[in-house]
């Protein structure tokens, strides 16, 4: 998206039209599109200056608190005479940020954000680029925290001949039981498979992963078949206690719809836990329809079950809303006394999350136990128990 001021005095045959900004080629007289093709010209021209605010761009809302910061760069604008000395962001006339590059926090929705710049010798030119805040997407796994067992995983994991490991869910988590972790990391994998991987897109893998002893753990998401080629690959350090790990990746390579997650836990003996396990797209592909956008968006209130549970002190309660609107989250003991009121208000359509600290409402801990957390909805009335060990 550019804008053009052109100052030009010039005969072109009407073969010669062409649609992209015209540059001038001081050292010859032929005009030049942006790509270096040459046409032929007569009389004299002069550029003075374009603005350039960037590509479009669509970002979901990764913490679920209905806003999202994005940098707006307005880094390719040009001007032939002079420096670029003012650069103004403006959204609905008002400014939003100055300089060549501004971070700016958008809320959920569609921005036109227009970029007005101005060169020394008073000459300006404007360029708009639009801003789409989306709902954070679904998570892409299925079973991810291992409430139903394995189902959703591959039925088969892969443990070489070199190694001996076996796969059981307890108590809520996947326990990798290892005996032989072979020579290399890939002798024992865990995987989820059928993923489809955008080009143009980033995403955001999150789980949580604790061992027996201290070891390594290969994150991946790749292709599930030969060549293997690998879209994501990152390791991490496992200690006793369970850590939350979250990791990010653009898709540079053309879309894949045969894609994996796979954990490498092979060359150590030392068991894995694996907990809570998410991928989401953080950013949607380039050129993405707006008919496309709303796959993205919950079809349904969903009250999704609280991790880690059971928790001390503190547990992370995940919801989705397809629409705006008021929403009111409770706490209850299972004799049904009610304990704390977490949220009472408006919140915007999409994937949300909040917090639970074990506290009452008057700021005190409770006790060792079961608890209710009942969320209200427009006519949604939506329960899952939660369990609290200090």
């Amino acid at each position: 998206m550019k804008a053009i001021i052109i100052i030009i005095s010039i005969l072109i045959q009407s073969h010669l039209l062409f649609s992209q900004p015209i540059l001038v080629s001081e050292s010859s007289r032929f005009l030049q599109t942006p790509d270096g093709k040459p046409f032929f010209w007569l009389g004299e021209a002069n550029v003075v200056i374009l603005a350039d605010a960037g590509s479009d761009q669509s970002v979901a809302d990764i913490d679920g608190d209905g806003k999202e910061a994005v940098t707006l760069d307005g880094s390719d604008s040009y001007s032939q005479s002079s420096s670029i000395v003012k650069y103004e962001w403006t959204e609905n006339d008002s400014l939003i940020a100055t300089g060549k590059k501004a971070t700016v926090e958008f809320n959920l929705g569609t921005h036109t954000i227009t970029l007005t710049i101005g060169d020394e010798n008073g000459n300006t030119a404007s360029d708009k680029v639009e801003i789409l805040i989306l709902s954070q997407s679904p998570n892409m796994l299925k079973n991810g925290d291992f409430e139903d067992g394995k189902t959703g995983w591959n039925p088969r994991p892969y443990v070489a001949p070199e190694a001996n490991a076996s796969f059981a869910v307890e108590n809520g988590e996947l326990h990798v039981s290892i005996t032989d972790g072979g020579t290399e990391t890939w002798h024992i994998q865990w995987n989820q498979l059928d993923m489809t991987i955008e080009n143009g897109a980033s995403y955001n893998m999150k789980f949580d992963a604790r061992a027996d002893s201290d070891r390594t753990l290969d994150a991946e998401v790749g292709m599930q078949g030969d060549p293997y080629t690998t879209f994501l690959d990152d390791t991490v350090n496992l200690t006793q206690q369970m850590q939350s790990f979250s990791l990010n990746f653009t898709m540079d390579s053309p879309t894949h719809t045969q894609s994996r997650l796979n954990f490498n836990l092979g060359t150590s003996s030392h068991d894995v836990y694996i907990d809570n396990v998410e991928l989401y797209m953080t950013s949607l592909p380039t050129g993405i329809s707006k008919e496309k956008i709303n796959e993205y968006i919950p079809k349904e209130f969903c009250l999704m079950l609280n991790y880690p549970n059971p928790f001390n002190p503190t547990t992370i309660i995940r919801f989705e809303m397809p629409v705006a609107g008021n929403i009111r989250f409770e706490i209850y003991n299972m004799m049904g006394q009610h304990v704390r009121t977490l949220v009472n208000g408006f919140n915007n359509a999409g994937v949300h999350q909040i917090n639970w600290d074990g506290l009452n409402e008057n700021r005190e801990m409770v006790t060792s136990g079961v608890y209710l957390c009942r969320m209200h909805a427009k006519d949604a009335v939506l329960s899952q128990k939660m369990i609290l060990l200090r």
